[in-house]
């Protein structure tokens, strides 16, 4: 990806997570193992290498913020934060993750409201202290609707400034 990248003379890396093969277990544990550390370290100093950054991460999967099962919505609020310190060490200045999963039975309610503000105050909390920025797909599940878009950056944390996904910035709260 890093060469491809540099080849098509692109100077910032905006990779999915699919980019990072070795780190494809993260669902199995929230912390970054020695292992995974490496990996990540050796990413970093071959991006170095070519001059190039990273700017954002997109992570699909398990980082969902809601889920209706609360044991899964905390697994994938852990996983969140993974990525979010991985993207602190590659020197990423943002994540981007999906708001819920593609289902029906999914929907905007006053109660998932607050549950999806909730969690995600919390990971820009989490990551406001690694100096890393949270944007929010807006393409399937409770966001493949624009109004819950709207409900969404209404209902807590968010601006409405629109570069392909809504993104956060402290002064408007």
């Amino acid at each position: 990806y890093i060469d491809d990248s540099v080849g098509l003379g692109c100077d910032v890396l905006n990779p999915w997570f699919g980019h990072f093969v070795q780190l494809q277990a993260y669902e199995e544990h929230s912390h970054i193992t020695p292992t995974e550390g490496a990996y990540i370290q050796k990413i970093k100093k071959y991006a170095d290498l070519h001059n190039i950054s990273f700017q954002i991460i997109t992570v699909d999967g398990n980082t969902f913020v809601y889920d209706k099962d609360p044991a899964v919505r905390e697994r994938n609020h852990e996983n969140a934060k993974k990525w979010i310190m991985i993207a602190h060490k590659l020197g990423a200045t943002g994540v981007r993750f999906d708001v819920s999963k593609t289902t029906e039975e999914d929907i905007l309610d006053e109660n998932n409201l607050n549950i999806i503000s909730d969690k995600y105050g919390k990971l820009i909390d989490f990551s406001d202290e690694l100096n890393i920025e949270i944007y929010f797909e807006n393409h399937y599940g409770m966001t493949g609707d624009p109004d819950n878009v709207i409900k969404i950056l209404k209902a807590y944390i968010f601006c409405t400034n629109f570069i392909g996904m809504f993104y956060y910035e402290k002064s408007c709260k």
